[in-house]
């Protein structure tokens, strides 16, 4: 962007051409909530296969091709968020708060499409629970009717479900 940089920096302003070629089935797409359209697709630049697209158009509106996984996203996200989604009004929360508001709704959809949950978020709620010191500690769970069994690397327990 000339007009952006340092004058110490001499720019070369050159025109390129691509040819991007998107192959994907739109009725398998998903759509979460208010944050774009995914779909698993074949995407080719100029010959070139490329892992993952954003065609993003607002805040709310585009679309997201990913050629195996939708976790590609994060190689674009810090684009996707500076480009489109960051907004620096007045009454705008501050640029981390929208950051990570925009990260866990990615994450969230990343999850539903892929069915990978992170351990760590899944066992979170049991930092609470006094024999769990350190929740990767936890080598097994067992859900009852009436209780949970839990096995730390230390010792065997269970908790009452309410």
């Amino acid at each position: 962007i000339p007009d952006r940089s340092p004058a110490w920096i001499k720019n070369v302003v050159a025109e390129k051409k691509y040819e991007l070629h998107i192959d994907y089935n739109s009725e398998a797409s998903y759509k979460h909530g208010w944050f774009y359209r995914w779909h698993s697709a074949k995407i080719t630049c100029s010959g070139k296969d490329i892992p993952v697209v954003g065609l993003i158009m607002g805040y709310d509106d585009g679309d997201v091709f990913y050629k195996e996984s939708p976790e590609a996203f994060w190689e674009i996200s810090d684009n996707v968020f500076n480009s489109r989604v960051f907004s620096d009004s007045d009454e705008s929360d501050t640029y981390d708060t929208q950051q990570s508001a925009f990260e866990d709704e990615i994450r969230k959809i990343i999850r539903k499409l892929t069915g990978h949950y992170d351990l760590f978020d899944l066992f979170k709620g049991l930092e609470g629970v006094k024999e769990i010191s350190n929740i990767w500690d936890i080598r097994s769970i067992v859900v009852g009717k009436k209780h949970v069994t839990i096995k730390t690397k230390k010792e065997t327990f269970e908790i009452r479900i309410k």
